[in-house]
């Protein structure tokens, strides 16, 4: 079965597996690796992270497309937020375009995360809104859009 949240669990597995190999591509600011349970499907909470860095996935259920009972092609997009907190102020920007970089240059290099979707495109990306000004904490948040071909194992 290939349906919405099924890909949406693949592309966490595959960031979690892959993103650690692109993170330190600049050394000037070297980044920790981020483990498993520093990628999550969840809303951003600055409260309650699990080390200094979290990608959060997030459905942005404002741009579902219709389904159809015509084709089982399907378009949606996440909202993905990369939050970094307990640093000092100046190195916290650096390290978000520090994740970031390793996020587009793992999904430009797979645009199909591991075969999970079809295509894959990044855009609209902003400091995250709500940490901004504070202190202590920075973010980057982008919309990840992505098409694959739903599969519900009913073919006859």
């Amino acid at each position: 079965m290939k349906d919405e949240y099924t890909v949406t669990k693949q592309i966490r597995k595959y960031v979690s597996d892959h993103i650690n190999q692109y993170i330190n591509l600049d050394d000037n600011l070297p980044l920790e690796e981020l483990s498993d349970k520093q990628i999550l499907i969840d809303s951003p909470d600055v409260d309650n992270m699990v080390g200094k860095t979290t990608v959060y996935f997030e459905h942005d259920y404002g741009t579902l497309q219709e389904d159809t009972l015509l084709s089982d092609t399907f378009e949606m997009s996440f909202i993905v937020t990369i939050l970094s907190t307990r640093d000092m102020q100046r190195n916290l920007q650096e390290k978000v375009w520090g994740y970031y970089s390793a996020f587009y240059v793992m999904a430009r290099l797979d645009q199909t995360f591991g075969g999970a979707v079809d295509y894959s495109l990044i855009s609209n990306w902003e400091f995250y809104p709500l940490v901004t000004a504070e202190v202590g904490t920075a973010g980057i948040q982008f919309t990840l859009n992505v098409t694959f071909q739903k599969d519900y194992g009913t073919e006859g």
